[in-house]
């Protein structure tokens, strides 16, 4: 029986789940879906099928596709497309789902939610349109970018690893997201995550230690409360 609704915001469609992303997002969805009644929000790429009709009875509620700009794939579109990311600091993947603020805003008009979870690092920019219309909005940040690309910086050279260096000095923003949004608790959990993966304990432990302090109770908390009394 839903003890209330809950709100999806997922960058690929959960079906069918060809895929450990894919998977991943359908698992928590069903999660969500036994519990509550679900709004889900999913981005569709041009040319992919419509992913609405592909949800099983009962999982969601309401579906609304956002549907993606048209992009080239060739090698030369796609240097042209990170030059650009990398003149502006933005991260790829941040930049391809970025823009589509006023359509969440529209859809979430005058809709009342328990919790609101948004999928990847790069939705994590809708939480302003989230977090107003739901009781506690939830980031699942189950890869880290800015590790991703500080580890592709070291291990490429030239061109590629310059890029992959200011983007990760980009998705570290996830810092200021933190400063921007002081009640946003897991916002402190996931840079602590990543500063570990960066081997930056100072940094690291404040985040942990503000995250403590503001969700004492979390699941997350008690695993938390070991890295801060051994330090790692």
């Amino acid at each position: 029986m839903a003890i209330g609704r809950a709100l999806f915001l997922v960058p690929e469609a959960p079906y069918p789940t060809h895929g450990g992303g894919a998977l991943r997002s359908a698992s928590l969805l069903e999660y969500l879906a036994g519990r509550y009644d679900v709004d889900v929000i999913v981005f569709r790429e041009p040319g992919a099928p419509d992913p609405a009709p592909l949800f099983p009875t009962g999982v969601a509620r309401d579906v609304h596709v956002l549907e993606l700009p048209h992009h080239r794939k060739d090698p030369v579109s796609r240097a042209a497309r990170n030059a650009g990311r990398l003149l502006r600091g933005i991260p790829p993947l941040v930049d391809r789902f970025a823009g589509f603020a006023a359509n969440i805003e529209a859809f979430v008009r005058g809709r009342r939610y328990e919790v609101a979870v948004a999928e990847h690092f790069w939705c994590a920019l809708y939480h302003t349109q989230m977090a107003p219309v739901s009781q506690r909005t939830v980031l699942d940040l189950h890869n880290i970018e800015s590790v991703l690309h500080a580890r592709c910086a070291q291990s490429g050279n030239g061109p590629e690893a310059m890029a992959h260096r200011a983007f990760h000095e980009a998705a570290r923003d996830l810092e200021s997201f933190s400063k921007s949004y002081p009640d946003f608790a897991y916002a402190h959990y996931y840079a602590g995550l990543a500063y570990n993966g960066m081997k930056r304990p100072d940094k690291m432990l404040t985040h942990f230690e503000m995250f403590v302090k503001m969700k004492p109770d979390a699941p997350e908390a008690r695993k938390v409360r070991s890295v801060l009394r051994t330090g790692q």
